[in-house]
């Protein structure tokens, strides 16, 4: 692990490419959304709490990292595989930065539960080393540092090889 002294308010503000970040006040049962068209995180204002608030800006965050990504590889998913795909991808990525700055055992149970749902659908359990792979490559790129499948928090991680050992 590389655990970090940033909290994650600064990590994010310190991002060359971050996108503008505004709240709304009703998003239905929305946590948050990224528009790809205005580069532009929502989050609904009843996320109260610092840590779930940065956990949902982060999952919102690597939903335009995951966008980029899949431009750049020329990324085609089956239509079935490709909403459960990218939503395990941000998920992942959001904890592991979570983590790196010290609230995820905050938000360690969200993480958990919203990754079991999405591993639920997920029809192709061929995919799961690939979503790892690109959470990996898209974290690598952000930190400029390179990993492996040990530096993702241990529980997601256990969720991941517990679907593909099952």
């Amino acid at each position: 692990m590389i655990a970090t002294e940033i909290s994650p308010r600064d990590l994010f503000y310190s991002l060359i490419d971050k996108p503008k970040l505004v709240y709304v006040q009703d998003m239905g049962d929305l946590r948050g959304t990224y528009d790809i068209n205005q580069d532009l995180i929502s989050i609904s204002v009843k996320e109260e709490d610092f840590e779930n608030f940065w956990s949902t800006v982060y999952h919102e965050y690597f939903h335009k990292l995951f966008f980029h990504y899949q431009l750049q590889h020329n990324y085609l998913l089956d239509d079935a595989d490709e909403e459960p795909f990218g939503e395990i991808v941000c998920e992942m990525g959001a904890a592991y930065i979570c983590e790196q700055t010290g609230i995820y055992d905050k938000t360690m149970d969200h993480h958990i539960k919203y990754i079991t749902g999405w591993l639920s659908v997920l029809r192709n359990p061929f995919l799961l080393m690939e979503i790892v792979t690109v959470v990996l490559a898209m974290v690598e790129n952000l930190f400029q540092k390179n990993l492996c499948w040990m530096d993702l928090p241990p529980e997601v991680f256990a969720l991941v090889y517990e679907k593909m050992d099952g």
